[in-house]
């Protein structure tokens, strides 16, 4: 890790709802990574064809960010973490597996160089 990590995330098969506490959530993965939060964002949205709707959310840490996007309609939760302090992507990837109780996970992992 040169530069930074990033962990892709997608998770299918979970149990969410509009009401789901996203920074709750945030805040605990700070934790677990052993990461200072600092702001925090949320937008609820509904596509104009009010055929999808979901929350986005971005809870900004010292190193960098997490971006989480949720779909419960579809119930799907989509993760993004990128940090230049190094982290296990192992532990993480197992959090959000059990936070949200996603059945299926795939993982991507990037460094940045």
């Amino acid at each position: 890790m040169k530069y930074g990590k990033g962990l892709i995330l997608d998770l299918h098969e979970c149990v969410v709802g509009i009401d789901v506490d996203l920074q709750l959530f945030c805040q605990e993965l700070c934790g677990i990574l052993n990461m200072k939060y600092e702001d925090y964002h949320e937008w609820r949205f509904k596509d104009p064809n009010n055929e999808t709707y979901g929350v986005f959310a971005i809870q900004q840490i010292i190193t960098s960010i997490i971006s989480v996007h949720i779909t419960p309609d579809e119930n799907t939760v989509y993760l993004n973490v990128f940090s230049s302090k190094d982290f296990d992507v192992d532990i993480v990837t197992k959090f959000c597996e059990t936070f949200f109780k996603a059945d299926t996970v795939h993982r991507t992992e990037v460094c940045r160089t």
